[in-house]
């Protein structure tokens, strides 16, 4: 990640802008406890007068949701079209240092190695920079946000939930790590149904005489299931993640509330 922050030093400016937005996302959803915290204390003492309040509550929600949707669209798209910009200008230096490799390189470095590094490994990073990126920020903001509306509200729930984040982060580095080794299985499984779909289609008139079409379906179809099983196994580890930490999180909740 710090090598791609280096490599994208020229659109800097953009970036920041699209940080700039993300936090105003983030920030955006945080109206809502207030706000209803103040109509449940406004409205107790005499709620028939005070409606025209609860219609200035009611808009003023409403503009702070069209502001943090505005703000979050502006900031995905800022996003997009830098990882965009950046992963094309990278797909032609990648193909200008292919070319200058040497012959040797590529008798190590199968067709569908190159492939793969152009199509799935970018699609990665495209992702990496337009999505989570983004997505990243707004969810920082919102967290820092909640945390400090908790410890006004509820500083034994607070020291609770700050209890027990160190088990959540190493249950999540754990998994990250697990993850990472599964995705970079996948992505070689993806190199090697690209390496055996260019040699059969490059040498199709080989194929052809020598009857070797069902050998070759076999073999891909075979290469094809090694990545389905890869994907299934990252898939596995990806959604098993989620409910661990919620686990976790609800058994260390459940343990506060036997606190007195």
């Amino acid at each position: 990640m710090q090598r791609l922050f280096h490599e994208a030093r020229t659109y800097y400016l953009r970036l920041v802008v699209s940080f700039v937005l993300g936090a105003i996302a983030g920030l955006a959803p945080l109206a809502l406890a207030p706000a209803v915290e103040f109509l449940k204390k406004f409205l107790d003492h005499d709620p028939a007068q005070h409606l025209q309040v609860l219609w200035l509550v009611i808009a003023a929600l409403f503009l702070s949701n069209a502001l943090g949707n505005l703000a979050g669209y502006a900031s995905s798209y800022l996003s997009a079209w830098v990882g965009q910009r950046f992963i094309a200008d990278l797909r032609v230096r990648l193909l200008q240092h292919a070319l200058r490799l040497s012959v040797a390189e590529y008798d190590v470095w199968r067709p569908g190695d190159f492939l793969a590094r152009f199509t799935s490994d970018l699609v990665l990073m495209t992702d990496a920079m337009s999505i989570s990126l983004p997505q990243l920020i707004q969810i920082s903001i919102t967290l820092v946000g909640a945390l400090v509306y908790l410890v006004i509200t509820d500083w034994r729930l607070t020291l609770a939930l700050l209890f027990v984040a160190p088990v959540v982060s190493f249950t999540v580095n754990q998994f990250t790590q697990i993850i990472a080794i599964k995705s970079r299985v996948t992505q070689n499984r993806i190199a090697e149904i690209l390496s055996n779909l260019s040699d059969v289609l490059g040498a199709h008139r080989i194929v052809k005489a020598f009857h070797r079409e069902e050998y070759e379906t076999q073999r891909f179809q075979q290469t094809n299931e090694h990545y389905f099983a890869a994907y299934l196994k990252m898939t596995q580890m990806m959604l098993t993640q989620i409910p661990v930490v919620n686990m976790i999180t609800g058994l260390s909740l459940k343990e506060r509330n036997q606190v007195p």
